[in-house]
C-alpha cells in the first residue's frame, strides 16, 4: 500500500470513532524514518484506548503491518506505528504539554489538505 494510501487509512479510521482535532505533518523532508505524523485529541483514556484498537483492526483487515503500539496501558498518549505514518493518540492536557506540532516546528496541514 502507498504511503497515502496508509496515511488516508489511518485519518479514515481515526474520524470513525470521532478522533478531535486531527492534525497531519509531512515529514519527509525533516526524517527518513517516516513521511507523516499524525496527532489526534482522545476525549478520554477509555476513548484512547478505542481509537488505538480501531486504528490497529483496520490496519490489520487491510493487510499493514503495525511496527509498534505504545501507551495502551496508561491512555494519555497512544503512539500507532504503521512505518511511514506514525500516529499520536494523545489526551487533551497531554497534547498542550507536549506540542508535537511545535516539536517539529512545520506548519500542520488538515488531514483533508493533503
Amino acid at each position: 500500500m502507498e504511503t497515502k494510501q496508509i496515511l488516508d487509512l489511518a485519518v479514515n479510521a481515526l474520524e470513525d470513532i470521532k478522533a478531535e482535532n486531527i492534525t497531519v505533518m509531512n515529514v519527509e523532508h525533516l526524517t527518513e524514518l517516516m513521511s507523516y505524523v499524525v496527532v489526534c485529541t482522545a476525549n478520554s483514556g477509555t476513548h484512547a484506548k478505542a481509537l488505538a484498537s480501531h486504528l490497529e483492526l483496520t490496519a490489520k483487515r487491510n493487510m499493514l503491518t503495525i511496527l509498534g503500539v505504545e501507551g495502551e496501558a496508561k491512555s494519555d498518549w497512544v503512539l500507532v506505528d504503521l512505518g511511514d505514518v506514525v500516529v499520536h493518540i494523545m489526551r487533551e492536557e497531554t497534547r498542550q504539554f507536549y506540542q508535537l506540532e511545535k516539536l517539529w516546528d512545520i506548519k500542520p496541514n488538515s488531514p483533508k489538505a493533503l
